[in-house]
């Protein structure tokens, strides 16, 4: 074994080993250190840069035969395993029979609890996503798992973390056990981890069009964890993460129209408009990755269209900006594909955006978001501004929550799914909204 003596970008300094012929990235990810936006190794991208032995070279490429340094342009703080648990009583014990786990799979973080038969919460987890060591988009994943060995190793990632997790959370909770493999275990997700997850190719997701093999809600022997229920999608782009939170929610028994939005790395909304419902995705991109840095930068921006530091057209006017060029580029496309997405939902229901009556919004990136900021640059209609709920992470709870698994599949089955490319008008629309005028 080789040691890399590893700095972050505030020159904390660790220790790590490294197997000989191993990467750098994947010595780094085996320590839960991921570069945030990767590409999984397929040398797409240029976020793995670093210096090793003070040259700079992609991660991803340079293979350890000696002892290195390497200098990391973030902070370790990113690629903590554990995010955190929290006990909610700590009084109580239990017996492992009593308990059940509900895990909501993301991209970049695996959130878990266990609940009691009143589904009260008891023990609630955080972890990073260990997938994130083969690409930090849903994207990247599917092109990884394009062979049975890529697909096989995702697959026992996902089901290692959540394994681990549950473990974790029976400690927190002082539960005695001898094995816990046949713990009642219920999943939400986008639709590709829920491929992931139950060992099945997602490849059908990433083409046309676009239907997962998994449109059913299923319970799986999964090995480490015997009985897993994975909650069906609506689509290839609407997932159990998004469904779950809306149907908790009570969307779908509404008379009049509302919106539910989950901003995170995509930007999904689903609509409910006198017991119709419809769905669409709307690709943001690599804008709102980092939730904080996301909102800050929204925030941001506002000021300096308010200063006339950039034009309708999102061209820099200002000598020194605060943002790049680049970066107002992909909030831009960012901000255009949220608002045209809401106004395609808009024009399927038949109503006008004053015509909502509550906008919930949920997800990473929405939990932090400034709704002032949001419809100051456009990210969403004006008429919204009083009509927003922020509600954070919806997809644990709403797992949680659920007790009728039948009325959940009857809801999912109701949603339409708008395929925004391939909608009539949809470029007009995104080139409308994309605009700062």
């Amino acid at each position: 074994m080789y040691k890399i003596t590893l700095y972050d970008d505030k020159l904390n300094k660790r220790v790590i080993d490294a197997a000989p012929g191993a990467t750098v990235m994947e010595a780094l990810s085996a320590s839960f250190v991921y570069f945030p936006g990767n590409c999984g190794g397929i040398k797409l991208c240029d976020r793995c840069y670093c210096l090793i032995d003070g040259i700079r070279k992609r991660a991803c490429e340079y293979r350890i035969d000696k002892d290195v340094k390497v200098v990391l342009p973030f902070s370790f703080d990113m690629g903590i395993s554990v995010v955190g648990a929290k006990k909610v009583d700590n009084n109580k014990r239990y017996e492992l029979d009593e308990l059940s786990a509900f895990v909501d799979i993301g991209t970049t973080t695996i959130a878990m609890a266990l609940a009691d038969r009143n589904l009260n919460i008891v023990v609630s987890l955080g972890v990073v996503n260990p997938q994130l060591q083969f690409g930090a988009d849903v994207i990247s994943r599917i092109s990884f798992a394009k062979d049975k060995d890529g697909l096989s190793r995702l697959h026992e990632c996902v089901v290692g973390a959540i394994n681990n997790g549950i473990g974790i959370m029976l400690g927190e909770a002082k539960v005695e056990y001898k094995d816990y493999s046949s713990i009642p275990v219920r999943v939400s997700g986008n639709p590709t981890m829920i491929q992931l997850l139950n060992n099945e190719s997602p490849e059908s997701i990433g083409r046309y069009p676009f239907t997962p093999s998994i449109m059913e809600t299923v319970t799986k022997d999964l090995g480490e964890l015997k009985v897993v229920t994975s909650l069906r999608p609506a689509s290839g782009f609407i997932g159990s993460d998004v469904l779950v939170g809306a149907y908790d929610l009570g969307i779908g028994s509404s008379i009049e129209p509302i919106l539910y939005l989950d901003l995170g790395t995509n930007g999904e909304m689903i609509m409910s408009q006198g017991g119709e419902l419809y769905a669409c995705s709307a690709a943001c991109g690599p804008a709102f990755e980092q939730a904080l840095r996301g909102d800050n930068a929204i925030r941001l921006l506002r000021q300096m269209l308010s200063l006339g530091e950039i034009d309708s057209d999102g061209l820099v006017l200002a000598d020194n900006p605060r943002l790049s060029q680049d970066a107002i580029r992909m909030l831009q496309l960012a901000k255009g594909a949220i608002r045209s997405g809401v106004e395609c939902l808009l024009n399927a229901c038949g109503v006008n955006a004053d015509d909502v009556s509550k906008v919930y919004i949920a997800g990473g990136f929405g939990f932090y978001m400034n709704v002032d900021d949001a419809v100051s640059v456009g990210m969403l209609p004006s008429e919204f501004k009083d009509k927003i709920e922020i509600i954070g992470n919806m997809s644990l709870k709403g797992n949680v929550d659920l007790k009728d698994v039948g009325a959940y599949d009857s809801f999912a089955s109701r949603v339409k799914t708008l395929d925004l490319a391939n909608l009539d008008g949809y470029q007009d629309i995104f080139m409308k909204y994309i605009s700062f005028s």
